[in-house]
Protein backbone atom coordinates (compact mmCIF):
# COMPACT_ATOMS: atom_id res chain seq x y z
CA UNK A 1 0.00 0.00 0.00
CA UNK A 2 1.40 2.99 -0.86
CA UNK A 3 0.50 6.61 0.01
CA UNK A 4 0.49 9.07 -2.64
CA UNK A 5 0.23 13.01 -2.66
CA UNK A 6 -1.65 15.50 -4.71
CA UNK A 7 -1.06 19.73 -4.11
CA UNK A 8 -1.92 22.53 -5.93
CA UNK A 9 -3.96 25.92 -4.89
CA UNK A 10 -7.25 26.06 -4.29
CA UNK A 11 -9.92 29.34 -3.71
CA UNK A 12 -12.29 29.75 -1.24
CA UNK A 13 -14.80 32.29 -0.48
CA UNK A 14 -14.08 33.51 3.14
CA UNK A 15 -16.86 35.53 5.15
CA UNK A 16 -15.40 38.12 7.01
CA UNK A 17 -17.12 38.23 10.85
CA UNK A 18 -17.48 41.87 11.00
CA UNK A 19 -19.75 42.53 8.06
CA UNK A 20 -22.26 39.47 6.76
CA UNK A 21 -21.90 40.80 3.11
CA UNK A 22 -18.26 41.23 2.72
CA UNK A 23 -16.77 38.56 1.35
CA UNK A 24 -12.91 38.06 -0.03
CA UNK A 25 -11.19 35.42 -1.96
CA UNK A 26 -8.23 33.61 -0.40
CA UNK A 27 -5.94 30.94 -2.17
CA UNK A 28 -4.50 28.25 -0.40
CA UNK A 29 -2.45 25.32 -1.17
CA UNK A 30 -4.33 22.10 -0.67
CA UNK A 31 -2.43 18.60 -0.50
CA UNK A 32 -4.90 15.48 -0.53
CA UNK A 33 -2.96 11.90 0.28
CA UNK A 34 -4.66 8.68 -1.39
CA UNK A 35 -3.95 5.27 -1.58
CA UNK A 36 -3.05 4.53 -5.13
CA UNK A 37 -3.87 0.58 -4.84
CA UNK A 38 -7.38 1.54 -3.87
CA UNK A 39 -7.84 4.35 -6.51
CA UNK A 40 -6.71 1.00 -9.11
CA UNK A 41 -9.21 -1.32 -7.80
CA UNK A 42 -12.64 -0.85 -8.59
CA UNK A 43 -13.77 -2.44 -4.84
CA UNK A 44 -11.97 0.03 -3.22
CA UNK A 45 -12.28 3.01 -5.49
CA UNK A 46 -15.55 4.06 -3.48
CA UNK A 47 -13.57 4.58 -0.03
CA UNK A 48 -10.60 6.35 -2.00
CA UNK A 49 -13.15 8.75 -3.43
CA UNK A 50 -14.89 9.03 0.04
CA UNK A 51 -11.32 9.80 1.65
CA UNK A 52 -10.35 12.17 -1.02
CA UNK A 53 -13.81 14.15 -0.74
CA UNK A 54 -13.70 13.97 3.27
CA UNK A 55 -10.12 15.97 2.98
CA UNK A 56 -11.26 18.41 0.35
CA UNK A 57 -14.46 19.51 2.48
CA UNK A 58 -11.67 19.58 5.54
CA UNK A 59 -9.30 21.56 3.43
CA UNK A 60 -12.64 24.14 2.73
CA UNK A 61 -13.89 24.55 6.07
CA UNK A 62 -13.66 28.02 7.41
CA UNK A 63 -14.68 28.70 10.41
CA UNK A 64 -14.30 32.58 10.77
CA UNK A 65 -18.33 33.10 10.11
CA UNK A 66 -20.75 35.49 11.45
CA UNK A 67 -22.50 33.60 13.84
CA UNK A 68 -18.76 31.62 15.33
CA UNK A 69 -19.68 28.30 13.58
CA UNK A 70 -18.25 26.44 10.61
CA UNK A 71 -19.10 26.28 7.58
CA UNK A 72 -17.65 24.07 4.43
CA UNK A 73 -17.82 26.24 0.92
CA UNK A 74 -19.24 23.90 -1.69
CA UNK A 75 -17.84 25.79 -4.53
CA UNK A 76 -14.29 24.98 -3.09
CA UNK A 77 -14.95 21.50 -2.69
CA UNK A 78 -15.50 21.53 -6.25
CA UNK A 79 -12.89 23.04 -7.42
CA UNK A 80 -10.07 21.28 -4.91
CA UNK A 81 -12.26 17.89 -6.49
CA UNK A 82 -12.23 19.06 -10.26
CA UNK A 83 -8.22 19.68 -9.77
CA UNK A 84 -8.00 16.89 -7.74
CA UNK A 85 -9.44 13.77 -9.89
CA UNK A 86 -7.84 14.65 -13.32
CA UNK A 87 -4.19 14.73 -11.03
CA UNK A 88 -4.90 11.91 -9.52
CA UNK A 89 -5.85 9.73 -13.13
CA UNK A 90 -2.66 11.97 -14.25
CA UNK A 91 -0.37 10.39 -11.14
CA UNK A 92 -1.61 6.55 -12.14
CA UNK A 93 -1.36 6.54 -15.23
CA UNK A 94 2.18 8.30 -15.14
CA UNK A 95 3.01 5.54 -12.45
CA UNK A 96 1.67 2.94 -14.76
CA UNK A 97 -0.94 1.71 -12.30
CA UNK A 98 -4.66 1.32 -13.56
CA UNK A 99 -7.41 3.11 -12.38
CA UNK A 100 -10.59 2.47 -11.16
CA UNK A 101 -13.97 2.98 -13.54
CA UNK A 102 -15.06 5.63 -10.75
CA UNK A 103 -12.44 7.76 -11.28
CA UNK A 104 -12.50 7.91 -14.54
CA UNK A 105 -16.29 8.66 -14.67
CA UNK A 106 -15.69 11.63 -12.18
CA UNK A 107 -12.73 12.89 -13.91
CA UNK A 108 -15.32 13.01 -17.66
CA UNK A 109 -17.46 14.63 -15.36
CA UNK A 110 -15.90 17.11 -14.07
CA UNK A 111 -14.19 17.99 -17.27
CA UNK A 112 -17.66 18.18 -18.64
CA UNK A 113 -18.59 20.69 -15.65
CA UNK A 114 -15.68 23.03 -16.10
CA UNK A 115 -15.94 23.65 -19.95
CA UNK A 116 -19.69 24.47 -19.07
CA UNK A 117 -18.74 27.47 -16.94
Amino acid sequence: MKTRFVSFAAIACAILPLSASAESLTENSVTLSYDAQMVADDLSAPAAMAAIKAQARKACRLSATLYGGGYVDAECVTGVLDRAIPAIVAEQTAAGLPTAQLFLDAMVIETAALEQR
